[in-house]
């Protein structure tokens, strides 16, 4: 088991360190090892990173992958914390499918379990980027706002990252460019700060 947990490790370097590819490869095969030979920690919570990393490198359908095995695994085991995670991730993905209903249907669902802070931000995240697309940016303009304050509060950029740059995007449609320069300003620092490079694209 604990061998797994190294190589998960890996797999989470690899991508960090640009091999977007290798590293969701190995975590995706670490994942599996770990569900095979029963170590459901390992196994679910490698499934989650592997997912969120996939959404962060803009690998949808591997996430997709991971989402659907690790969802289904957590599930068998009783494991909610990574099954909350992994549903505000799935409704990520939606968004990001161009299936705004469903992305919006699995946030909600997903803030109303209301178990871990993180997922509750990343499901307002989505809530935004819906409410942005479809023109009502005052609702996008709220749900970014909670999001980002509740990813300042994570301290997790990628929890930060998505909403600033939501933010950013509506203040373009509201036409204020001022703003909106400002919030792209303040995400590029923040990501420059730590050589943060997938979720600046």
């Amino acid at each position: 088991e604990e061998v797994l947990g190294v190589d998960a490790n890996l797999g989470m370097l690899e991508v960090l360190e640009g091999q977007l590819d290798a590293g969701l490869e190995r975590m995706g095969a670490t994942a599996r090892a770990g569900r095979a030979a029963g170590y459901g920690s390992i196994g679910v919570t490698t499934f989650r990173n592997a997912a969120l990393f996939a959404v962060r490198g803009l690998r949808y359908e591997q996430a997709r992958i991971f989402l659907a095995e690790g969802q289904a695994y957590a599930e068998t085991i009783e494991q909610s914390h990574c099954a909350h995670m992994m549903s505000a991730l799935s409704s990520m993905v939606d968004w990001a499918g161009a299936d705004w209903d469903g992305a919006a249907s699995t946030a909600r669902q997903t803030i109303a379990d209301q178990t871990d802070g993180r997922a509750v931000a990343m499901a307002d995240t989505t809530l935004g980027f819906v409410a942005m697309g479809r023109g009502d940016l005052s609702e996008a303009e709220r749900e970014l706002t909670i999001a980002l304050d509740a990813g300042e509060a994570s301290g997790w950029l990628e929890m930060i990252l998505p909403p600033l740059w939501g933010l950013a995007e509506t203040a373009v449609l509201e036409g204020d460019p001022v703003r909106a320069i400002g919030l792209v300003r303040d995400a590029f620092e923040r990501a420059r700060a730590v050589h943060e490079v997938a979720l600046l694209a």
